[in-house]
């Protein structure tokens, strides 16, 4: 369910976070040695989705250590 496109452009930005973000990288280590590393990444995709979309709707700045504030 939902936009094929969004889900792949999320996956990208996933993808792209770990390339320069020490806590994304800790993020997705942590949950592939649970779930596995196609999961992890889905989850850390997810999550990017989820911040764009307040993101939005409060018309916010992106705040990294509210992002990883679990």
């Amino acid at each position: 369910m939902g936009n094929r496109y969004l889900k792949w452009a999320f996956g990208e930005a996933a993808t792209l976070m770990l390339r320069d973000c020490d806590e994304a990288q800790r993020l997705v280590d942590r949950r592939t040695r649970q779930h596995g590393k196609a999961r992890a990444m889905s989850c850390l995709s997810r999550k990017v989705g989820r911040a764009v979309y307040y993101l939005l709707k409060k018309q916010e700045p992106f705040d990294v250590k509210k992002f990883f504030n679990q």
